[in-house]
């Protein structure tokens, strides 16, 4: 996270509740993308009833999914079914701006380099992937002056 700034800050697991309470403004970004299960629901929840806050859904939503069901819907006062974690449902009014982001999941080396050249990164963090393509993608970083962070200690190594 230092990467983009002091202003980034992460919530650590089990304080979800006490971020949402405490969030007046600003961009959140949380798992999972289909509104199935983690911290999205808790924020959706949260999220949804008022008026003044959007709700972007971003990638493949299966069809079944509640992200697909929250697309459905036209927002205005309308109920909406969030999965709980002790498996109850609740439900939710949807205020909300709610839409689709298209965000892709996937892109090529060759794509990955030119995102990171167009944004002038000063350091990069490989998080996805297998070890072996990680490690060629570093190599053609490094080639190009690019710094790329270690990944040690970061819970989401491969």
């Amino acid at each position: 996270m230092r990467i983009h700034s002091e202003r980034v800050r992460a919530v650590p697991v089990h304080r979800t509740r006490d971020a949402i309470a405490g969030l007046r403004s600003g961009v959140v970004i949380a798992t999972s993308g289909m509104l199935t299960a983690g911290p999205a629901v808790s924020w959706a929840r949260a999220l949804l009833p008022d008026p003044n806050a959007g709700l972007m859904v971003v990638g493949h939503q299966d069809e079944q999914s509640p992200g697909a069901r929250l697309l459905a819907l036209s927002t205005g006062g309308q109920e909406f079914t969030l999965p709980r974690v002790d498996g109850q449902p609740v439900q939710a009014p949807v205020n909300a701006r709610v839409s689709r982001y298209g965000l892709g999941a996937h892109a090529t080396e060759d794509e990955l380099i030119s995102i990171i050249a167009e944004f002038v990164a000063t350091e990069v963090m490989l998080v996805h992937g297998e070890r072996r393509g990680q490690d060629v993608l570093a190599n053609r970083l490094a080639l190009r002056g690019q710094v790329v962070v270690p990944t040690s200690g970061w819970p989401a190594t491969p």
